[in-house]
């Protein structure tokens, strides 16, 4: 995932899209279903917050309201408890 996000910086500056590819990236939307993995829930999408975090970007430093429009990756909008905006358009700052 993350080879991909810097691959994918590289090629577009659509902060949008980048912010989809970062929600995105969870169990349910690869596998189609509402169902665990594991014990402690979703463990892409912890490894996912885990990685960005060593990269520098707290999830928690984003906390506030977006929407995810649903456009790319996933199937539809979402509302979310943090600016997936705002953290894509810092990583693309970083870097590309």
């Amino acid at each position: 995932m993350i080879f991909t996000l810097l691959t994918v910086v590289e090629e577009t500056d659509d902060i949008e899209f980048i912010a989809e590819l970062i929600v995105g990236s969870n169990m349910n939307q690869f596998t189609n279903s509402e169902t665990e993995d594991a014990m402690d829930g979703d463990w892409i999408s912890d490894m996912v917050i885990d990685i960005l975090d060593i990269l520098g970007f707290d999830l928690y430093n984003y906390e506030g309201e977006s929407e995810i429009y649903g456009r790319y990756f996933l199937d539809s909008g979402l509302s979310m408890g943090f600016d997936y905006n705002q953290l894509a358009r810092e990583f693309w700052q970083k870097y590309c």
